[in-house]
This record gives C-alpha cells, structure tokens and sequence, in this order.
C-alpha cells in the first residue's frame, strides 16, 4: 500500500497527472475505506485547481466522512474540495466544523 501511494504522490509532484489518476483510482478500487489513500487523492485533486476536481474529491472524502466526521483534516480537505466544486453550503459547513474541532469554537 504504502510503496504505491507514494509512486501515486510522486507522479503527482512530477505533473504526470494522467499516471497520477491511474495509479489513486487503482489504491481506491483496493482501499475505498482507507484514510490515508483518500486524503492523499483529494489532496492531488485539490491541487489541480478545477470543478471536476473538486466533485471527485467530494465523493472520495464523502464517505469517509461519514465514519470519521471528527476528523479534522478530512473536514479541510472537504471544505476545500466543496470550494472547487462551486457548493458553498458544504464548504461553509466543513470549514466551520474544521474551525471547531481545532478548538476555535469562536470562528466556528
């Protein structure tokens, strides 16, 4: 697992994004419930900036949302993601409960 997340992180970096999806979609269709291969991917999809981006990021941190909601770098990466992907709601709502969790209850 480890080993091929990182050759997905590293084509990633090197801008081959085509390698990248290929190798993140193969780790999630391994690993759907795993957190570090969701993080990882959506931190990719974050970084490329578009719409359809974010959508994807959405639906791979979606249901990992759902068994870790307290988990505070899933809620950034949400709240990101939700931005790219023009929902506002939900990334008013992911950052707020982001601002919470990180003991800033005040910003929530």
């Amino acid at each position: 697992l480890w080993v091929r997340l990182a050759a997905a992180e590293a084509s990633h970096e090197a801008g081959r994004k085509a390698e990248a999806t290929q190798r993140f979609e193969a780790l999630l269709a391994d690993y759907p419930q795993h957190r570090a291969v969701g993080l990882s991917y959506a931190d990719a999809l974050n970084e490329r900036g578009n719409v359809a981006s974010g959508r994807r990021a959405q639906a791979i941190l979606r249901p990992l949302l759902v068994e870790r909601s307290a988990d505070l770098l899933l809620q950034r990466r949400f709240a990101r993601a939700s931005e790219l992907a023009g929902d506002a709601n939900r990334a008013t709502e992911a950052h707020a409960e982001a601002a919470f969790l990180s003991g800033r209850a005040e910003d929530a």
